[in-house]
């Protein structure tokens, strides 16, 4: 075999192994970015049943349509669960949405602090259901817990 014939031939095991590794890399890509989406699927299938037990142990209206800043904690283990749901509207939305839950509307209004009053039900499907409204910043916490 000639110095030429060998060179042809390296060259182009080299552009062979180019290809597998860039078709390897674009598989690897597209992979990681369908599980990305997956997980992030999930989360938001997670985080909106966490806002619906949220309601319902406290036995409140659906989220405002104006809410804003919703955040979400989960916690627990095998045999607890815990809520913490977090958001912001207009005062006229927090007002139609206290008046709207059953949840609040037997509940003794506490005054927590300066501006914040906080609801905490008795009536509930969990062990602890508290509802705090921060007038101040226009900011509401649903915690929630069962054991």
């Amino acid at each position: 075999m000639t110095k030429a014939t060998l060179t042809s031939r390296l060259r182009r095991k080299q552009r062979n192994l180019k290809k597998k590794a860039v078709t390897a890399m674009g598989i690897l890509l597209i992979l990681t970015m369908l599980l990305s989406g997956g997980v992030l699927w999930i989360r938001q299938i997670n985080r909106q049943s966490a806002i619906d037990t949220s309601l319902a142990w406290t036995r409140m209206s659906p989220l405002p349509e104006s809410a804003k800043r919703i955040d979400v904690e989960v916690g627990g283990s095998l045999f607890t669960r815990e809520f913490e749901v977090e958001f912001q509207a207009s005062e006229a939305d927090i007002k139609d949405w206290l008046v709207a839950s059953p949840g609040v509307s037997f509940s003794p209004r506490d005054s927590i602090s300066e501006g914040t009053v906080g609801y905490t039900i008795s009536e509930s499907d969990a062990l602890f259901a508290q509802v705090t409204v921060d007038w101040e910043t226009l900011t509401v916490l649903i915690h929630t817990y069962w054991s």
